[in-house]
């Protein structure tokens, strides 16, 4: 197991403007503000779980730590997916913000 995070995943709380608009301003603001506690509860939890996983998972598996050199061949490997991923399934500008985003 390595030590250190190669990707991730986000959640998040999704409802179209239009939808959102059309609430009353006392609903809207209701489900604003219940949706930001609920967002950060889920947050609070999701990364409890995960540090108990991963301190779970350090007991059973070997932990590696990726010298400088094996961190540099991973990045390039990524660095030609993301190439790969905007000849096609994503638009190449998107890919260049993402990565911009990620620095």
């Amino acid at each position: 197991m390595v030590d250190s995070t190669s990707a991730l995943a986000i959640g998040g709380i999704v409802i179209s403007s239009k939808r959102l608009d059309a609430l009353p301003a006392d609903l809207r603001a209701v489900l604003i503000d219940t949706g930001k506690v609920s967002a950060a509860a889920l947050m609070a939890r999701i990364r409890n779980e995960d540090a108990a996983a991963y301190e779970r998972m350090k007991t059973r598996m070997t932990v590696i730590t990726l010298t400088a050199e094996e961190k540099a061949r991973w990045d390039s490997a990524f660095k030609q997916v993301r190439q790969r991923l905007a000849q096609g399934t994503f638009s190449p500008d998107l890919v260049t913000k993402l990565e911009g985003l990620a620095k």
